[in-house]
């Protein structure tokens, strides 16, 4: 029997995200923490993460001690981990950039291991990987068989059987990568939790980030998930989502904020109704004056300004 844990989109960072009042950087440790128990209680063979370790970018906004605290975690896993680079994981999604990022750190303490292209179980399980920066066709999942009896597809990729499309970003559909070669799908990259899936046979792990780090709907609602994948000794695959165990929304958002904004954003589109409906001018109209003369709150009226200034009329 192989037994193997997944998750992905860690995002750690030394800094708390805006929306947070707890302590950020713990929390995520402790879910890494949680991770490895759970892979002592179950006895998994490996743990697989599908990229995004880091949250910031720029590695020298990555402490020492961070990074020297997570090595010490992910070497207090009692079995290897696998994992493929993110966009986080890498400066504006350039491969040469990644020797320098805290990334790399982890793979040259032995923190981790990149995953390429791997074999477990004598062979009978074979474990790949798709790094953000690949965008590989359809065509390109399928991979020949080396006699593995199990193929398993980890990508930092959005992917999803109900949309196509995300702000202009390639969605890889469920529906067509059914058709590839890998038995089970593990994917990072999308940070809402769309759950697990079976598609002619295939199974779609696709449980979201590790992280909550927005004042977003789903973010405050959602309890972050590791995916659980067992093979039985005739080859049959069983997979789950594990929650773990995390503060509730009002523990650590800032849910004031979010009040705010949210009232804000109603201003503003307001804001934007009524100057089209009030507001008409010619080439020698002064637009900010004729901004200023609406009756809304300083904020909302400079923040308007601030896009006119900046993006032109």
């Amino acid at each position: 029997m192989f037994k193997a844990i997944t998750f992905t989109d860690i995002h750690l960072a030394d800094k708390n995200p805006a929306s947070r009042i707890d302590n950020y950087m713990e929390s995520i440790l402790n879910k890494l923490e949680q991770a490895r128990d759970i892979c002592v209680e179950r006895k998994v063979d490996v743990a697989l993460c599908g990229g995004d370790i880091f949250h910031i970018k720029t590695p020298t906004k990555n402490s020492h001690f961070l990074v020297s605290r997570t090595v010490d975690i992910l070497k207090s896993f009692p079995c290897p981990i696998y994992s493929i680079y993110g966009n986080h994981d890498l400066r504006q999604d350039n491969i040469t950039t990644l020797p320098k990022q805290p990334f790399y750190t982890l793979v040259k303490s032995g923190g981790l291991t990149y995953l390429h292209d791997e074999f477990f179980d004598n062979g009978n399980v074979r474990i790949f990987g798709m790094d953000y920066c690949s965008f590989p066709t359809e065509e390109e999942f399928n991979k020949d068989n080396k006699g593995e009896k199990v193929q398993i597809c980890v990508a930092h990729v959005n992917a999803s059987s109900q949309f196509s499309d995300l702000f202009g970003e390639k969605v890889y559909r469920y529906q067509d990568l059914q058709h590839t070669s890998p038995d089970i799908f593990v994917f990072g990259h999308y940070h809402p939790d769309q759950g697990i899936e079976v598609h002619n046979e295939k199974h779609f792990i696709n449980v979201g980030s590790l992280s909550r780090g927005s004042l977003k709907k789903d973010e405050l609602n959602r309890i972050p998930n590791l995916g659980y994948i067992e093979i039985s000794d005739n080859y049959k695959i069983t997979c789950e989502k594990i929650p773990l165990n995390v503060l509730m929304a009002d523990q650590i958002f800032d849910l004031e904020m979010k009040d705010k904004e949210e009232k804000e954003q109603e201003e503003i589109e307001k804001f934007i109704t009524e100057m089209k409906d009030k507001i008409s001018v010619t080439k020698s109209d002064d637009i900010g004056e004729k901004i200023k003369s609406l009756n809304f709150e300083r904020t909302i009226i400079e923040k308007a300004m601030f896009y006119y200034t900046e993006k032109g009329d």
